[in-house]
């Protein structure tokens, strides 16, 4: 049956914002208000918030319903029926009017007034920057802060300062695991339209298929502070569908995926390269049998890999 998107929200289309935030919402309707409080609160204004419930069966509606109400900035849509959250995301990436598109789930929120308008500076001064990202904390179920920050400080060489880095030197780091938290980042449309929505079938590595793909043709910046809140639940999507196998199952269809697009952009032999070897450095350390080649692969790394530019 096709499933068709229930526009709730009879208000008139606004001018064109600069930047969309996609709140995704299933049965999170008890941690909506703090999501959508801690956007409409932003210091930059030019934004529309678009609420994309995926049938929701708890109080999301209501909640969601009274929030357009009190700020014309905020649009409502709700699936007939369940599609899944990839497929959720999609929808409202098409829809998305702002040349800048901000995915962040119900359940998580934005800890500082000024993260947005920080971000979009950035964006105006770098044209071939294609999506920023900062450090998230990790909350609780009561908005509690943890001591917990994702990414850890120093992961992958990453630095204490904001840093741009080139689109293909992040590659390299990005590729041997995801270290890019999606609360936090902000990408241009333009990388969706030129890359490629979410990918169906990754269900599980989605967003890093994505960061991977953006880079390949644009810059990226990091902002070490931890200015996002990531809150971890009971009811965490991931934890609600995924099993650890299907996570590792998952990464390697990402890893297949990307080397797809790899030889479809013409990347550069050395990102293809490097690319052979985390995927057989991932399987080595899931206990995976490897191919001939992958053994070959894995073994040459430690002498090839530093010659590699």
């Amino acid at each position: 049956m096709k499933v068709t998107p229930v526009n709730s929200d009879p208000k008139p289309v606004l001018q064109k914002p600069l930047v969309t935030f996609l709140v995704p919402c299933y049965n999170y309707g008890n941690y909506l208000r703090s999501c959508i409080d801690s956007i409409a609160s932003q210091t930059y204004r030019h934004i529309e918030i678009l609420i994309l419930d995926d049938a929701s069966t708890d109080n999301t509606p209501e909640i969601a319903r009274k929030l357009t109400e009190s700020d014309d900035r905020i649009r409502y849509r709700r699936n007939e029926q369940n599609i899944g959250h990839l497929a959720n995301y999609n929808r409202g990436i098409e829809e998305a009017r702002g040349e800048l598109i901000w995915l962040i789930s119900a359940d998580d929120c934005l800890a500082v007034s000024d993260v947005l308008a920080d971000f979009v500076r950035v964006f105006e001064t770098r044209p071939n920057l294609g999506y920023a990202f900062c450090r998230v904390q990790v909350i609780d179920e009561n908005s509690q802060p943890r001591q917990q920050f994702v990414p850890r400080q120093g992961y992958a060489g990453l630095p204490d300062e904001p840093v741009f880095f080139g689109g293909h030197p992040f590659f390299r780091r990005l590729i041997k695991a995801n270290f890019v938290p999606a609360p936090s980042t902000i990408a241009r449309k333009a990388c969706y339209e030129e890359y490629g929505l979410f990918h169906p079938a990754l269900t599980h590595s989605g967003d890093w298929y994505n960061w991977l793909l953006f880079s390949l043709g644009y810059d990226v910046y990091y902002d070490p502070s931890p200015r996002v809140f990531y809150r971890k639940h009971s009811a965490n999507m991931h934890r609600t569908y995924e099993k650890p196998a299907h996570a590792v199952e998952n990464s390697l269809l990402c890893y297949r995926e990307v080397q797809k697009k790899l030889l479809e952009h013409k990347a550069p032999q050395s990102l293809r390269w490097l690319t052979r070897l985390a995927v057989a450095r991932f399987k080595r350390q899931h206990n995976l049998p490897l191919s001939p080649a992958e053994k070959l692969t894995r073994l040459s790394g430690k002498l090839v890999s530093p010659l590699i530019r």
